[in-house]
């Protein structure tokens, strides 16, 4: 039987990012030491942002030998005035998978509840 994945909800700001477990209900802010964010983009440098966020969901993450899938839900808060563009949506992607995610969604909505994330509304 497969383990039941890591279901993690993350939220892009201006160098620092929001990492929630809503099974777990709790919660991580990283603010990162190198700037990763740009004038004009909120993944500019994606090896200082990628490094940040692997960082902030191993903390949340149980060290195992056999550790779960993680399946991130991530969503850009800093320039999301806008939709994003294909090329956005690619960088949150290649980010989330190079700090550890196996699956990825990108929200670009209303940002998600506890109660939304466990109903997996981002599937919709």
């Amino acid at each position: 039987m497969l383990p039941q994945p890591h279901l993690v909800y993350i939220q892009v700001h201006q160098n620092r990012f929001r990492v929630y477990w809503p099974v777990e209900d709790k919660q991580y802010g990283v603010e990162s030491g190198a700037p990763f964010s740009s004038s004009h983009l909120a993944v500019g440098n994606i090896d200082v942002a990628a490094k940040q966020l692997k960082q902030a969901i191993d903390h949340g993450v149980p060290a195992s030998i056999f550790r779960k899938p993680i399946i991130a839900v991530i969503q850009q808060c800093h320039f999301s005035d806008e939709p994003l563009t294909e090329v956005e949506k690619v960088v949150l992607i290649e980010l989330s998978r190079a700090a550890g995610a196996q699956q990825v969604y990108v929200w670009q909505q209303e940002p998600l509840t506890q109660e939304q994330l466990l109903a997996k509304r981002y599937f919709q």
